[in-house]
C-alpha cells in the first residue's frame, strides 16, 4: 500500500519547501511586462483618440480661416499665401490645444497643408492638419513610439 506521501496528500518534503515563492519570484518580472504592455497599448489608444479629435477640430479651424480669407488652393498655380497658412496653422493650433487640453502636447509636431481637387468637374480646396507625438513606454526594455493622425476639411 502506498505512503500519504507517495500520493501527494501528505506534508510536503524538504525538498518542496519554498517552491512557491521562488515560482512567484520567478513569474512576477513577466507579468508586471505584461501589465506595463497592456497599460501602453491602453495609452497610446487614448491618445490616438484625442489627437484624432483634436486634428478634426484643427482641420475645420484651418478650414474655417482659410475660407473667411477667400483663400483658394489649387497648386501650383493659386495657392494661400504663407501669411495664410501661418494664420491658419495658428488656429489649428489654438483649436487643436483647446480639444486636447493638455500642456504636454507639443505645437512644434503641427503641420498645415493644403489641396485641390476636382470632383464631378467642381474644384474644391482641402487643408490637411497632421498632428505627430510620441508616446513613451512604461515598461523600461519596451522603446517608445510615434503616433500620426491626418485630419481634412474642405474650404471654398
Amino acid at each position: 500500500m502506498a505512503s500519504s506521501n507517495d500520493l501527494g496528500q501528505g506534508r510536503r518534503g524538504r525538498d518542496q519547501r519554498g517552491v512557491a515563492i521562488v515560482e512567484t519570484a520567478l513569474l512576477m518580472p513577466l507579468l508586471l511586462i505584461l501589465l506595463g504592455v497592456a497599460f501602453t497599448g491602453w495609452d497610446a489608444m487614448h491618445q490616438s483618440v484625442q489627437l484624432t479629435s483634436a486634428a478634426r477640430a484643427g482641420a475645420l479651424k484651418a478650414a474655417s480661416d482659410l475660407d473667411a480669407q477667400n483663400a483658394i488652393c489649387d497648386p501650383p498655380n493659386n495657392k494661400p499665401s504663407p501669411a495664410q497658412m501661418a494664420n491658419a496653422k495658428n488656429d489649428a493650433i489654438t483649436a487643436i490645444n483647446t480639444e486636447e487640453n493638455s500642456a504636454a502636447f507639443n505645437t512644434n509636431n503641427v503641420s498645415v497643408s493644403c489641396s485641390a481637387s476636382t470632383i464631378d468637374g467642381i474644384s474644391a480646396s482641402f487643408v490637411t492638419v497632421t498632428i505627430t507625438q510620441p508616446v513613451q513606454t512604461f515598461v523600461p526594455l519596451v522603446p517608445g513610439f510615434t503616433l500620426t493622425t491626418h485630419a481634412t476639411a474642405r474650404f471654398a
